[in-house]
């Protein structure tokens, strides 16, 4: 049986969120990038083939959009970490 895109969202809002948390760093931006990936998942979903679990492909979506706003705001891992260490 197939989860309707809303029981999808509701299931995974939280665990998604605290990953992109953890990836930018502050509330907002963690925002932004989950409104993004699960419109992103939204428009996808109906080619979702169960390949993998649900979660797995949510998962892989947010760190997608986390990593693109990443680089749009310059602050790849390794930019931070070279900014520190010169």
């Amino acid at each position: 049986m197939e989860l309707s895109f809303d029981k999808v969202y509701e299931e995974q809002y939280d665990k998604l969120y605290k990953l992109a948390y953890r990836l930018m760093g502050n509330k907002e931006e963690a925002e932004d990038v989950l409104q993004e990936a699960f419109l992103n998942a939204y428009s996808a979903y109906p080619k979702f083939k169960n390949n993998s679990q649900i979660s797995t492909w949510l998962y892989r979506i947010v760190v997608n959009c986390s990593y693109k706003n990443m680089k749009k705001l310059k602050r790849l891992p390794i930019y931070d970490i070279a900014s520190r260490h010169n």
